[in-house]
């Protein structure tokens, strides 16, 4: 029987869970876009170099030039000077009809050069420190090459902090005006991912350049939100630092690893040596407390496995064709059905078997039924 003092632990567990629901929320969204976006990208398979500035200075400056290799000629300079211009940059597309786009000219990471215009890139996703000067410098060398700079893009991954103007001098006024800061991904159609990018996947006529795009926007969007997740947990180590609320974590923690053994429990005490159970003889919990088994003999030839996670229950059914009896009687229904993959094991033997997974806690009670019908389907003759 609970305590009031085990009582009073299980409220004030509750009430840390409501509190911090939300923050969970926004972690969990985090999490599942790196994995739905990362699973498999080309930038992670042929490097690990892919969240380096040049890397980046490199595939931006490609796509940009009218005469690179992608083959489209100004259509990808022109997206990105109407999203300039969508996002209150003041630039004209008919100076930069016959643009040039260098890497590296007079150190500035990207330059876009029209009819005596310019656009300096400076590409800071990595988050690397501004230089003494750096952006006025920049602007200096493009005036005296005799052009107008339109504005200076200061590229940041996922924020729109300004860069660090203490060292800037009598330029500081000019340059601040051309100044316009943007990142890479924040989520919205301000953004290069969504804003630029995106377009010119949807517009590329070529299906390699498409591919690399595709990937190359996937791989933006997992390094930003691995950045936006930061604050996250910034925000939980805070939290974390209260003793009290830490004491309450560490047993919900512990509470969360004994889940896995009540619940593997409670399917015993549901369907152990009753009538939902046949034609299983006996269910038993693995001694590691995670996998829940349904025997039909001492062979094991013929059994369910019902592997018990913290957030999913996985259903395995197998039946070896070595066993004989009633487990090649089992097999002989199930066929019918034609619910089975042919595996071998490692014994040589011929297993067949069937899986399939439920969610927990929302499919619980569908895993219960599965096999309650599934045992059921079993009995017929």
């Amino acid at each position: 029987m609970i305590t009031n003092d085990e009582r009073l632990d299980v409220q004030r567990i509750a009430r840390f869970i409501d509190g911090q629901s939300t923050l969970a929320d926004r972690y969990t969204k985090a999490l599942k876009r790196r994995a739905d976006e990362f699973e498999f990208n080309v930038f992670n398979v042929v490097s690990d170099t892919y969240y380096r500035e040049n890397l980046h200075s490199d595939i931006l400056g490609a796509f940009l030039d009218p005469q690179g290799p992608h083959g489209e000629h100004s259509k990808y300079l022109d997206l990105f000077l109407r999203f300039l211009a969508a996002n209150g940059v003041p630039c004209d597309l008919g100076h930069y009809s016959d643009a040039t786009v260098t890497r590296e000219t007079g150190r500035i990471d990207l330059l876009i050069k029209g009819d005596k215009r310019a656009i300096i890139i400076e590409n800071k996703i990595k988050g690397a420190k501004d230089q003494e000067e750096q952006l006025p410098r920049y602007w200096n060398r493009t005036q005296s090459s005799d052009c107008v700079c339109d504005a200076i893009i200061y590229l940041r991954l996922s924020e729109y902090t300004r860069p660090d103007t203490t060292s800037w001098k009598e330029e500081k006024e000019e340059v601040e005006k051309l100044l316009k800061v943007m990142c890479f991904y924040d989520g919205t159609d301000k953004d290069l991912l969504r804003g630029w990018i995106r377009k010119c996947e949807s517009e590329s006529q070529n299906p390699d350049v498409r591919f690399v795009l595709k990937h190359y926007g996937n791989l933006v969007e997992k390094l930003g939100v691995d950045r936006m997740s930061e604050p996250i947990m910034n925000e939980f180590y805070e939290m974390m630092t209260e003793e009290e609320k830490f004491r309450t974590a560490v047993s919900l923690r512990e509470m969360l690893d004994g889940l896995v053994r009540v619940r593997c429990r409670k399917i015993v005490e549901e369907f152990d040596r009753k009538p939902g159970c046949a034609p299983f003889k006996n269910v038993v919990v693995t001694p590691k407390g995670d996998y829940v088994q349904f025997f039909i003999n001492r062979e094991g030839g013929c059994r369910v496995d019902i592997e018990v996670q913290p957030e999913r229950y996985g259903f395995y059914f197998w039946v070896n064709r070595g066993v004989e009896d009633a487990a090649r009687t089992v097999l002989s229904k199930m066929e019918r059905i034609g619910q089975f993959t042919k595996t071998r094991g490692k014994d040589g033997n011929v297993k067949w078997k069937l899986e399939r997974a439920f969610r927990f806690p929302s499919e619980e009670h569908e895993l219960y039924n599965y096999i309650r019908d599934f045992n059921q389907e079993l009995r017929k003759p």
